[in-house]
C-alpha cells in the first residue's frame, strides 16, 4: 500500500479536526458548570426568548451535526452549508449585551447570572467558529483546497466549483 495525498490530507485534518472537538468539549463542560452553579431558581423566560439562547443552542446542535454528516459522506456542499450558520450564531452573540446590560439595569440582583450569561453566549459562539474550523478541514481533506483567512463564504466557494 502506498499512501496519497489524499490519505495524508486525511490524516492532517482529523489532527485538526480532533483540536476543534476538545476545545467544543472545554466549551460544553463550562456551560454545564454555568448551568449546575445557577443560584437562581430560574432564568427568565422571557431573557431567555428575547436572547435567542435556545435557537443558538440548536444552531450549534444543528451545525455539529452537518459536519458530521459531511465527514461521514465525504460531502463538501455539506461542510460548506455550515458556514452560513456560524453567521447566525454572530448575529445572536453581537445582540446579546445590549439586550443584557438594559435587563440588568431593570434587575440588578440578576447581574450576575447575567453576566454568567454573556459566557455562556460566547462559548456557543465560539463553538460555531470551531464547528466552521471543522467543516474548512473537511473540505480540505475532501478537496484539498485551504479555506481558512482567505475570507471565503460558502457561497463564493460554491460558486468557484461551478
Amino acid at each position: 500500500y502506498n499512501p496519497v495525498a489524499i490519505d495524508l490530507r486525511f490524516v492532517l485534518a482529523m489532527l485538526k479536526i480532533n483540536t476543534n472537538l476538545e476545545r467544543l468539549g472545554d466549551f460544553a463542560e463550562g456551560i454545564a458548570r454555568f448551568a449546575l452553579n445557577c443560584h437562581e431558581p430560574a432564568l427568565d423566560t422571557e431573557l431567555v426568548k428575547q436572547l435567542r439562547l435556545e435557537e443558538m443552542i440548536a444552531q450549534v446542535l444543528s451545525m455539529l451535526e452537518l459536519a458530521k454528516q459531511a465527514l461521514q459522506e465525504e460531502s463538501q456542499e455539506l461542510a460548506t452549508a455550515v458556514f452560513a450558520k456560524d453567521n447566525m450564531l454572530d448575529e445572536i452573540n453581537a445582540e446579546a449585551t445590549a439586550i443584557l446590560a438594559d435587563y440588568i439595569s431593570r434587575h440588578p440582583e440578576s447581574a450576575l447570572s447575567c453576566l454568567n450569561l454573556v459566557s455562556v453566549l460566547r462559548k456557543l459562539e465560539r463553538s460555531g467558529d470551531h464547528i466552521t474550523n471543522i467543516a474548512e478541514e473537511i473540505v480540505f481533506f475532501i478537496d484539498a483546497k485551504v479555506l481558512k483567512h482567505s475570507g471565503r463564504t460558502d457561497e463564493h466557494y460554491l460558486n468557484d466549483k461551478k
